[in-house]
């Protein structure tokens, strides 16, 4: 979804924005944005005042605007900060939740500091693994996989991989 976001007042003009809630919603949408007066009437009929968009598989709400999709967070952004960043990360990993106060703009490397390369693993700590009746902390940094070490129980190990992601990852850090 590489579509270039119209201005931020046309988006204005489309939607309204609940920065509390991260709600948009659409508005009623003026002529100028329809080729047809019968389809501007149709349009504001059935959505003015509707929650824009749908949550996507992946859990990002995706929003139909002029026959092109594009996140709500990225509409969102533009809406409030006037800015297409390159990329945009929710601080509280929840892909849903466009609370301005929850959105930060980032770079890829710096948006992917947020996941981890073991999210799944047995051990239900981030960072963490289990081999050989140890534990090993390991963290990603610049898409590569970094050893922090290896530990007699699951927690040291985690205590390790959150030193390493404050140090490493800066406000980017997160031990979920």
């Amino acid at each position: 979804m590489a579509n270039t976001l119209p201005s931020p007042d046309y988006l204005r003009e489309c939607f309204s924005y609940d920065g509390m809630t991260g709600t948009l919603v659409w508005k009623n949408r003026p002529l100028h944005h329809f080729v047809r007066d019968k389809h501007r009437r149709c349009f504001n009929t059935k959505w003015a005042g509707k929650s824009a968009g749908n949550i996507s598989v992946q859990g990002y709400l995706v929003v139909k605007l002029n026959g092109k999709l594009f996140f709500g967070h990225r509409i969102i952004w533009k809406m409030v900060r006037g800015t297409e960043p390159e990329q945009i990360d929710h601080k509280n990993l929840t892909r849903s939740d466009n609370r301005i106060d929850n959105l930060r703009a980032c770079s890829l490397p710096q948006n992917g500091m947020n996941r981890s390369i073991y999210r799944n693993n047995k051990t239900g700590l981030k960072g963490v693994s289990c081999r050989d009746g140890r534990f090993r902390a390991t963290i990603q940094v610049n898409r590569k996989a970094k050893t922090i070490g290896s530990f007699d129980t699951a927690e040291e190990a985690h205590e390790a991989y959150r030193a390493a992601a404050d140090r490493l990852h800066g406000s980017f850090a997160s031990y979920g």
